[in-house]
């Protein structure tokens, strides 16, 4: 369902996500641990793709950037991103379409 209170926002990670779990997010975050969304889908993109580049050159590990897209009601949005530090409050994330590798 689509209203006017929807908004849709991403998520850029090098990690398969089935389910969101605040818990695996790294802890020295802007707002620590947790599971950050965007307004941004070149935002999202660029993280994405940063952090395959990071793990090809420190770890010498290759793998996919991953772009997540998700539907989400505007009322609770923060400013330039979105943090969520419960799992309760994450799935309230919709997902929309299929992930996009970059």
């Amino acid at each position: 369902m689509n209203n006017n209170h929807d908004i849709i926002v991403y998520h850029g990670s090098i990690s398969l996500i089935n389910t969101i779990d605040v818990t695996k997010g790294k802890p020295y975050k802007d707002f620590g641990r947790g599971f950050y969304v965007t307004e941004s889908k070149s935002h999202a993109s660029n993280l994405a793709l940063r952090n395959k580049r990071i793990e090809k050159e420190r770890y010498g590990k290759s793998c996919d950037a991953l772009l997540y897209t998700y539907k989400m009601n505007k009322t609770i949005l923060l400013p330039k991103q979105i943090y969520f530090s419960n799992n309760d409050a994450a799935h309230t994330l919709i997902p929309e379409g299929q992930v996009e590798r970059l």
